[in-house]
C-alpha cells in the first residue's frame, strides 16, 4: 500500500495547503496585453502573399553549359546551384539585379558556363521601385495548431485525473 504523506518534506507546496480558485474572482487581462499576445501569435503564422523570390516570373538569368541549365539567379540576387557544386563565394554586398548579375557572372566563371538573361530580368531601378512585400496571416494553420494544443491538454488533464484517482485509491487502502 502506498500512501500520500503531507508531512514529508518536499520541494513544492503541500497539497493540503492549496485552496480552490473562484473563477469569478480572476482579474481580466488588460485589452492592450491581450492584443499584444494576439499580435505575437499572429507573427508565428505570417506568410507572404506575393510570389517567392524563386518564382519563375522573378528569374533574372540562367547559367548554361551547352544546352544544359546548371544554375539560376533571380532578380533578388537569390541563386540556385546544383547539388555537389561546392561553395562558390557569390556574396556581392549588393541587392537585387546588381547582385544577380554579379552572382550569375561568378557562377558562370567557376562552372565554365555562360549567362543567359531571362525576359523577366529586371533593372536595378525596376527592382528598387517594386511595391513592398505583402504579408498575411494563415488563420487556418493557427486554428489547427490551437485545436491540437487543446486536444493535447485535454489528454494530459485526463491522464492527470487518472493518476490522482489511482493515488487516492491507493492511499485509502
Amino acid at each position: 500500500m502506498t500512501a500520500i504523506n503531507d508531512t514529508a518534506p518536499s520541494l513544492g507546496i503541500p497539497i493540503a495547503s492549496l485552496t480552490r480558485t473562484d473563477p469569478g474572482k480572476l482579474i481580466k487581462a488588460p485589452e492592450e496585453f491581450v492584443a499584444h499576445l494576439r499580435e505575437g501569435e499572429e507573427m508565428r503564422y505570417k506568410v507572404p502573399l506575393d510570389p517567392p523570390d524563386n518564382a519563375p516570373e522573378n528569374l533574372f538569368a540562367e547559367i548554361r553549359v551547352g544546352n544544359d541549365v546548371i544554375a539560376k539567379v533571380y532578380n533578388s540576387g537569390l541563386a540556385e546551384l546544383p547539388n555537389g557544386v561546392g561553395n562558390i563565394d557569390v556574396n556581392t554586398g549588393r541587392q537585387g539585379p546588381e547582385a544577380a548579375q554579379a552572382r550569375a557572372e561568378k557562377i558562370a566563371e567557376v562552372l565554365g558556363g555562360k549567362v543567359v538573361k531571362a525576359k523577366t530580368a529586371q533593372t536595378q531601378a525596376e527592382w528598387n521601385a517594386r511595391p513592398p512585400r505583402r504579408w498575411g496571416i494563415d488563420y487556418e494553420a493557427m486554428e489547427r495548431d490551437r485545436r491540437e494544443v487543446e486536444e493535447s491538454l485535454r489528454k494530459r488533464s485526463a491522464m492527470s485525473a487518472a493518476v490522482r484517482a489511482q493515488l487516492l485509491a491507493q492511499a485509502s487502502d
